[in-house]
C-alpha cells in the first residue's frame, strides 16, 4: 500500500490489531481488500466480528488503521465506525512524514 503523508507523523510501535485498507478490487464493498492483521476480510460483518472478538480479549485495545493513500476517506470512516460500534476507543491512523523538499 501507499501510506499517506502527514506533517508530524510519528512511528506507532505498539498496537494490538492493525487494519489495512488497500486500494483495488475485492473486499467487502469491491473497492479494495481489507485485512485484519494478515487475515483478508470478505464482509463488513466479518470485520465487526473480528474487532469485537479482539476487544473482548483486551478492553483497552489499541487499533492501527493503515489506509492506502488512494482509498476514499469514507472507507476509513466506515472502518472507524465499525471499531467504535464494538467499543474500541483507542486508534491511530498510519501516515509517513512528507518527503523533504530540496
Amino acid at each position: 500500500i501507499q501510506v499517506p503523508e502527514a506533517e508530524g507523523a510519528v512511528a506507532l510501535e505498539q498496537k494490538d490489531v492493525s487494519i489495512t485498507i488497500a486500494h483495488g478490487d475485492g473486499g467487502p464493498d469491491d473497492r479494495g481488500p481489507i485485512y485484519v492483521n494478515e487475515t483478508r476480510i470478505e464482509s463488513w460483518g466479518e470485520l465487526s466480528t473480528k474487532l469485537a472478538d479482539a476487544r473482548a480479549l483486551r478492553e483497552d485495545l489499541l487499533l492501527l488503521i493503515r489506509p492506502d493513500a488512494r482509498v476514499p476517506v469514507e472507507r476509513v470512516v466506515k472502518v472507524l465506525g465499525i471499531a467504535s460500534s464494538v467499543g474500541i476507543e483507542q486508534y491511530g491512523i498510519a501516515a509517513q512524514p512528507p518527503e523533504a523538499e530540496e
